[in-house]
């Protein structure tokens, strides 16, 4: 688990590596949710509710890119990371990009985002780093079919005097 707020140089300057260092954690089911994902997070969205079921991936992709000093969205919807950073295509995307996926359909406003660990165009596959995957924070394989978009977060440090798409 994090022990540490915000670093802008270092081992973990980065929302990929503030992530990876959660890399197992699980989550308990319902509002008495006392599990170390829900402490995490809570570290940097200290609005959240007791019982966020549905948005751990949105909020915990928002804690790690607070935590590293990285722009974010400030809403809960995995869809809402379109809107941030710049826009990457599938085959340009590199490690800690932020990844967002369609579930269900891909016309409605649900979805899933996580971190790209590594894609592999052969099998059509997205290794993503992300929570809400089985109830933890894992790396999980996504069929590259259900790809929406992926962007590069930037620094807040890199942004100075550029207040377009920051949440401060």
């Amino acid at each position: 688990m994090i022990s540490t707020p915000y670093q802008p140089a270092g081992k973990w300057s980065d929302p990929y590596s503030f992530a990876l260092q959660n890399l197992g954690e699980t989550d308990i089911p319902g509002k008495s949710d006392l599990s170390l994902i829900a402490r995490t997070i809570r570290r940097a969205a200290a609005w959240m509710s007791d019982d966020m079921e549905a948005t751990w991936c949105a909020v915990f992709v928002q804690a790690m890119a607070k935590l590293a000093g990285y722009e974010r969205t400030g809403a809960l919807s995995a869809r809402a990371w379109l809107n941030v950073g710049e826009p990457v295509v599938l085959h340009d995307l590199r490690k800690g990009d932020v990844v967002v996926l369609w579930t269900g359909f891909k016309s409605v406003w649900t979805g899933h985002v996580a971190f790209l660990d590594h894609y592999n165009p052969t099998r059509e596959l997205l290794y993503l780093l992300g929570c809400n995957q089985d109830r933890e924070i894992n790396i999980s394989s996504y069929a590259s079919n259900q790809f929406l978009g992926a962007r590069r977060l930037r620094s807040l440090d890199s942004l100075q005097g550029n207040s377009q798409n920051r949440i401060i």
